[in-house]
């Protein structure tokens, strides 16, 4: 086995991702007509953290690649979503080149529905992975109707328990980010399935100021002037956004919802907001369901 050693031993042209390739994801996504969460492009990017995870974005055969190689006990390539655009033989090719550098059959983390046919039908195992919960903001913004009266019931509690305040995210809030961040890791415990976005969450909040708004936006909530909690969205597609993260104080129970309300109100021009999965939690299912999605979108994962 020769085990790849830098992106010089991939087929193709590949480097490791970085925000200034945000317009080229964008372009390419809109283009193609995705609408999983997974291709937000600063959520990729935030995926990469090396020295035990990179992510590669590239091309081989004229199709756009974006890979994930962990380095850790030892070198293991996987595919972040097929190539854009699909052709399951390029993709065929590409993971036989990955298996002979590493002797691992890599796998496709993140699929849609309409690749996970094409995939199927082409000999790939494809295995559902996730629902992902799509809102209409607009109608979020507006909560009428029978169906939204526990959230508005939630939001007027909150409010008048707490008296927050939402505003834009800052600079210097950063730091109280990343301590509300431990502070959940600490009460919440290290290894608690919602706790998966440690990682990805952490690197949006150092690398923030790395985008414009409309790619990455923040806000943070505060109560009695400390701040309680934070979210992060931005555009995916030229009509839909991605929900990206969102992190509240434990102590403050029903704050999320405030928290949510607000971001769905400031997303309202966009025709849906993808808000991803509930992880299998009963409670997560249960707030997401709150807010009433329009589309709930299957993600799969491929495998050979």
């Amino acid at each position: 086995m020769s085990e790849a050693r830098s992106v010089d031993d991939l087929p193709g042209s590949f480097h490791e991702i970085v925000p200034s390739d945000t317009p080229t994801l964008f372009d390419a996504f809109d283009r193609a007509g995705k609408r999983a969460w997974c291709y937000y492009a600063p959520f990729l990017t935030c995926y990469h953290l090396p020295p035990g995870r990179r992510v590669l974005v590239g091309t081989y055969e004229s199709l756009l690649f974006i890979l994930a190689r962990t380095d850790r006990k030892r070198v293991v390539y996987n595919l972040l979503v097929p190539p854009i655009p699909f052709d399951p033989g390029a993709m065929t090719r590409m993971c036989d080149s990955l298996r002979e550098l590493t002797d691992l059959d890599p796998r496709v983390l993140w699929c849609d529905s309409e690749d996970a046919e094409t995939a199927r039908s082409a000999g790939y195992e494809v295995e559902e992975k996730e629902l992902e919960y799509c809102y209409d903001p607009s109608r979020i913004s507006a909560m009428e109707g029978s169906e939204y009266k526990t959230l508005r019931k939630r939001v007027r509690q909150i409010e008048a328990r707490l008296q927050p305040e939402c505003r834009a995210l800052e600079t210097d809030d950063l730091a109280d980010c990343r301590d509300l961040m431990k502070k959940w890791r600490r009460i919440q415990g290290r290894k608690q399935p919602f706790l998966l976005d440690w990682g990805y969450t952490n690197a949006a909040l150092d690398r923030f100021g790395d985008w414009g708004v409309q790619d990455l936006d923040g806000w943070c909530v505060t109560v009695s002037g400390r701040l309680a909690g934070f979210a992060m969205a931005g555009r995916m597609t030229s009509d839909q956004a991605s929900f990206f993260v969102a992190k509240t104080d434990p102590e403050f129970p029903g704050l999320s919802a405030f928290l949510r309300l607000h971001v769905y109100r400031a997303l309202a021009d966009y025709r849906r907001v993808n808000d991803a999965g509930d992880l299998g939690l009963d409670g997560l299912r249960q707030h997401k369901q709150m807010f009433r999605p329009v589309e709930l979108r299957r993600v799969y994962s491929l495998s050979r």
